[in-house]
């Protein structure tokens, strides 16, 4: 028995899937802390930056290869600092684990609460950052903005969790600093410049794991509220982001418990507007 470090769910030996997050166990870090993050697994304060991040994976890779350290615990553990490193040594795969981060301890382990408690906890404390809407709208989203100076450029991320009506609102914004700021600098000002308009006019990056977990939560979330609509919707759109088998399910029972309701309508984003 341990703890998926994605999500901190409870996963047995030999269990294929996690079935809160519904990730391949392979794919993910199972550690028996389930309070432990990845950026304590490489051992960095989370405010540590991406070469600090890869220092430490550095040093810790001597310290713990099983080629070097003869302790039966060393592949283990090389395997939890392999993973955790895959997530943090990627500042765009660091920005999607972040938000998650800060969604868990929002609203805190569900575990001995009532669901009902839970669920209103999670609509109170996972909202859109702007303008504060709780609905299927929500995701989790990285909008890429360049600053330029002579021959120095800067590419950075601002990320968050925003409604449909927000991201456009950030998009615009964020399009509009890097084309007044971002094409100065030579040679990147101009390339990096393009990019960020285009992710931007797509309405910022939205990375899909992240954003399927929370769309997941965001459905159980409205079902246990009775919000069975808002709860169609969210597990409609998280499947966008990925087919797994407990979203599945969950689908499927939605279908066959609430076979008259239709799934919420929104409109969709739009740069000049939603």
């Amino acid at each position: 028995m341990g703890f998926c470090s994605k999500c901190g769910n409870k996963v047995a030996e030999g269990d294929p899937y996690c079935s809160a997050c519904g990730t391949k166990l392979e794919q993910i870090v199972v550690t028996e802390d389930r309070n432990r993050t990845l950026y304590e697994v490489l051992e960095v304060p989370r405010t540590a930056t991406q070469r600090q991040i890869e220092e430490s994976y550095h040093l810790l890779s001597q310290r713990y290869h099983p080629d070097l350290n003869p302790s039966p615990d060393a592949a283990i553990r090389m395997s939890e600092i392999d993973s955790a490193y895959a997530v943090l040594g990627n500042s765009w795969n660091r920005i999607g684990y972040d938000k998650t981060l800060e969604i868990q301890e929002k609203v805190g382990e569900p575990e001995g609460t009532d669901p009902v408690t839970y669920a209103e906890s999670f609509a109170r404390q996972v909202r859109c950052q702007r303008c504060g809407r709780f609905d299927h709208t929500l995701r989790i989203v990285a909008f890429p903005w360049v600053i330029s100076v002579i021959v120095i450029s800067n590419k950075t991320y601002e990320s968050g969790i925003f409604c449909n009506h927000c991201r456009s609102l950030n998009s615009r914004i964020y399009a509009a600093g890097s084309l007044l700021f971002g094409w100065w600098g030579v040679p990147w000002g101009p390339i990096w410049t393009i990019g960020a308009l285009i992710a931007n006019f797509r309405g910022g990056k939205m990375p899909e794991e992240e954003n399927r977990d929370l769309l997941s939560q965001l459905a159980w979330t409205n079902a246990v509220l009775g919000r069975i609509g808002e709860a169609k919707a969210a597990i409609r759109d998280s499947l966008q982001f990925g087919v797994s088998e407990p979203t599945q399910r969950f689908k499927e029972e939605l279908d066959r418990t609430y076979p008259t309701v239709q799934p919420t309508v929104a409109a969709g984003f739009r740069f000049w507007g939603c």
